[in-house]
Formats: C-alpha cells, structure tokens, sequence
C-alpha cells in the first residue's frame, strides 16, 4: 500500500472516461431500457494486454457487468453496456476502487435524473429496479434508514 504522495509519483493514473447514457420509459413511467457506452482508458491494455476479452477490457465494466464482483444492481428489460476504448498517451493503473468508482457516479447520477423525468421519488425508484438484487436492495435501505 502506497502513500498518496507515492502514488502520484509513480507514474500511473485513474484512467481517464466519460459515458453517455440513454433511458426509455414505458406509458407507466417504467424504466424499461438502458444504454451505458463508456468511452475511455482500459488498464489491461496498457498492463497486461493478453487480458482483454475479445478485445475489450473487463475490468472496464467494473459496477455495470452482467455478473461477477461488482455485478449491475439494477433490473433493466433492455440493457446495452458498451466500452469504446481510447487510450492516450497517459498511462492507467490501479488504483483505489479503479473502475467501479466511476461507473458507480455515472449510474447513480443518471438514475436520479431518470426519476426526475418519471416523476418519482429517487430512492422509490431505485427500491423498484432493485426488487431482484437483495443484496443490493438491502445496503440502499441501510443508507436511507441512516
């Protein structure tokens, strides 16, 4: 584990994406599709290239994958997650909570303004995308109740 002052100065940084995010509801105000496209930096291949997956980056799907460690938590009828991979001159690397970090901002942001424009109430929002994500569903009401 390196200092703050260590990790800036060898020579690795978060890597560097943005997301555009498209929502469609149904006559009910239902979310019912999604579309995540994350453009940026993949830190497997600048590191460990023989890691991508059929040339994508899995550790750039962090917080909004199918399954796995950090797993999606929400319940969408029509998802798309997409990564289109730009790599500049800077390099990535690893570093605190790397990927899901800022997928998680990106996500979080737009499911409040999702609610915003279906007229209701973020968390009541959030509670009814979770219903099949318990453990998901359970750290969203441990927060609210504090």
């Amino acid at each position: 584990v390196w200092s703050r002052e260590e990790d800036m100065a060898h020579g690795r940084y978060h890597p560097i994406t943005q997301c555009k995010m498209t929502g469609a509801f149904d006559a009910n105000n239902n979310l019912v599709a999604l579309h995540y496209r994350l453009s940026g930096q993949s830190i497997l291949f600048s590191l460990r290239p023989e890691a991508l997956q059929n040339g994508m980056d899995p550790a750039a799907f962090q917080g909004v994958a199918q399954s796995g460690e950090a797993a999606f938590g929400y319940s969408v009828p029509n998802l798309l997650v997409e990564h289109a991979m730009r790599n500049p001159h800077v390099p990535p690397g690893f570093w605190r909570g790397v990927n899901v970090n800022h997928n998680a901002i990106y996500m979080e942001c737009f499911m409040d303004e999702l609610a915003q424009a279906a007229g209701q109430d973020p968390l009541e929002f959030r509670r009814k995308l979770m219903g099949n994500h318990p453990k998901h569903l359970a750290v969203l009401n441990a927060v609210a109740e504090k």
